[in-house]
Formats: C-alpha cells, sequence, structure tokens
C-alpha cells in the first residue's frame, strides 16, 4: 500500500532532522513555525503537505491511486508541471529559481484528474514497447495528447509536460530523460499504437 510509503517518508524526515541535516530543517521551518519538540506527528504533517493535503489524516483516507499518484511525484523530485526542473531565465537569483521551481511542483498537485483521465486513457489505447521509443519526446507526446482531446472532448484541454509525463509512469510505462538539462524524456511506447488511433479519430471527425 502507498501509505506505508509515506510513513517511511515521515520516519526518514524525523530522523533527518534529528540528525539536523539542512534540507530537513528546511523543510521543516517551511511548514511549521513551533519547532520545538519535533516528533513523528509532525513529521507526518509535513509529509502530508508536501504531499497535496492539508493534514495527516486526509492524506490517510485518500482513495490508493491518488496516494499512488502523490507517491510518484515525491518519488521523482525533478518533476515540476513543466517537465524536468523549469524554464531557464537569464540572471534570474537562487532564491527565485526555488520559489519558482516549488510553485511548478505545487502545480502538478492541482492535476490529478487530468492525470488519471490521461493515464487511463493511455492503458486503454497505447501498446509498450520492450526498447524505449526515441521518435518522439513527451513535449511531443503531450501535444499528440491535446489534438486527440480537441477532437473527443467538447472544450480545449491544455495538458503540461509533467502532466504526460506522471500520467505515462502512473500507467505502467518506462521512462528516460533525453538529456541532463532536458525537461523531456522518452517512454516504451509504440509508434503504430498512436498512429492507429490517430489517424482513426481524424476519419471519424
Amino acid at each position: 500500500m502507498s501509505i506505508i510509503y509515506f510513513k517511511k517518508l515521515a520516519k526518514n524526515l524525523l530522523n533527518d532532522y534529528k540528525k539536523q541535516k539542512y534540507s530537513a530543517t528546511l523543510r521543516v521551518g517551511k511548514h511549521l513555525k513551533n519547532i520545538d519538540n519535533f516528533c513523528l506527528m509532525k513529521a507526518q504533517h509535513i509529509i502530508a503537505k508536501e504531499a497535496g493535503f492539508s493534514k495527516w489524516n486526509e492524506l490517510q483516507q485518500a482513495p490508493e491511486q491518488y496516494l499512488d499518484y502523490s507517491k510518484i511525484i515525491n518519488s521523482n523530485p525533478m518533476i515540476t508541471y513543466f517537465g524536468f526542473g523549469i524554464y531557464p531565465r537569464e540572471n534570474e537569483s537562487q532564491l527565485n529559481q526555488e520559489k519558482r521551481f516549488q510553485t511548478e511542483r505545487e502545480k502538478l498537485f492541482n492535476e490529478y484528474e487530468l492525470v488519471l483521465k490521461i493515464s487511463n486513457w493511455l492503458r486503454m489505447n497505447i501498446c509498450k514497447t520492450k526498447t524505449l521509443n526515441r521518435r518522439h519526446t513527451s513535449y511531443r507526446y503531450k501535444h499528440m495528447m491535446e489534438q486527440i482531446f480537441n477532437i473527443t472532448e467538447p472544450t480545449h484541454i491544455y495538458v503540461s509536460n509533467g502532466c504526460f509525463i506522471i500520467a505515462t509512469i502512473l500507467a505502467g510505462f518506462a521512462f528516460q530523460k533525453c538529456g541532463k538539462s532536458s525537461p523531456n524524456c522518452y517512454f516504451n511506447m509504440s509508434e503504430k499504437s498512436w498512429n492507429a488511433i490517430i489517424a482513426q479519430l481524424l476519419k471519424n471527425k
């Protein structure tokens, strides 16, 4: 169960804070004004906040599928709404970069319904291949997904690169970053499946 994963995260945070690890003290200070007598319950509260919940009880009562979704985000700390990392800006301070990165991460937790929609569609329509398909990146696929939604849905649906990546992982596909500084990645997706579904939709349009 995914809840076990989050319980382990809370225990690790507590241990790291007791060891005065810098990353742990930053995380604790961000969410708690009073950090006296820092305990497991407070660590669980922080883990819940980082997973998009207001408190630990909400996390415990969340559907397993949503916990899987949150787990993917937490297990991939560089994934943002933009993809991997954030769009670079010249002469931007480190502090602003960190704030923007955190904002791009937090936006992902508001996209659960869309990510689930994409993930379910991928499971039903796209076959997996034994190797990675390097013909297209996640950025190209996310535009293909928008093209499909423009045909099948009554209103336009914007799909971010990060949301598509998470949806693909949730659907069980393998992925690999395109490069160290690239926001995109490759998947083990069948080219034939994509071409067939798009051709059929365009034919019936």
